[in-house]
């Protein structure tokens, strides 16, 4: 079994997609251990060309329309064989492939993740170093970015992108895996990608949030959201890593617990 599915997604960027194809030599994915999956969603540019250009790089690749991004990343779900996923989408690009690859062999957690470069239009960039606790509570006001982010690969088919949230699907996925399966997660203080930021506005990061609330009202009560916004704020003091984390994701409901009985009482 392969240890690593790279997928790729791309519609009408030939040139965003040459810049991720080739940031991974040749040399660096001659093993069985990687295949490199390209789900394109029908492009009238020159994308074709520079897919068949790599093909030495590329494991399988198909061109058909889809119905926007997280359709065409749970495409590649469908055909990734690997023990990992990660997404890397037209634009972005690996950091170092060649480091990755030598530790694919010593994980076994079910989430692996590190740092990212931050690239604007301008052709600046910007280390950015994530989080080295993530958890279930990180992921209700925050979220890690999902280009450094290796995943289980039976755990990304289990959840799978909901398509009917067209920014956030990649966060609400996380956010399930974390809530649910409580997974054995790994941080490796490294780069892993370089991360493309051109395009992003204030609308999106507005219609981010939206989304990210409308997800969690549809699953907790506006009280239920209030405690866990409360037991989120304390996981900075130093106490509160021993608590989560001896308890898991029972302290979750530990604490919802002990906060109903609270309320309960003053309520008489």
């Amino acid at each position: 079994m392969r240890r690593l599915s790279i997928i790729t997604i791309n519609f009408n960027d030939a040139k965003g997609l040459e810049k991720t194809l080739g940031s991974v030599l040749d040399i660096d994915l001659y093993a069985e251990e990687v295949e490199w999956i390209v789900i394109d969603g029908g492009s009238r540019d020159n994308s074709l060309d520079v897919i068949q250009k790599n093909s030495r790089k590329v494991s399988k690749w198909i061109s058909e329309s889809d119905k926007g991004i997280y359709d065409a990343m749970n495409k590649g779900i469908d055909y990734a064989t690997g023990e990992y996923i990660i997404f890397m989408n037209a634009g972005d690009c690996f950091f170092d492939f060649k480091l990755i690859k030598a530790q694919l062999s010593n994980w076994y957690e079910d989430i692996v993740y590190g740092n990212f470069i931050s690239s604007n239009s301008k052709g600046e960039r910007e280390l950015v170093s994530q989080t080295a606790q993530l958890d279930f509570l990180y992921f209700l006001s925050r979220t890690i970015n999902h280009q450094s982010v290796f995943i289980r690969t039976e755990l990304v088919k289990k959840y799978r992108f909901d398509t009917s949230y067209s920014i956030v699907a990649d966060w609400i996925m996380l956010f399930n895996i974390l809530k649910f399966d409580n997974p054995q997660i790994s941080y490796v203080n490294l780069p892993v990608c370089i991360y493309d930021i051109t395009g992003i506005s204030s609308v999106n990061s507005q219609e981010r949030e939206f989304q990210k609330a409308k997800f969690l009202k549809s699953i907790y009560s506006d009280w239920e959201l209030n405690q866990l916004i409360t037991l989120s704020r304390m996981r900075k003091r130093k106490w509160f890593n021993w608590f989560y984390h001896s308890f898991h994701r029972e302290s979750v409901n530990f604490w919802m617990s002990v906060s109903s009985k609270i309320f309960s009482a003053i309520g008489k």
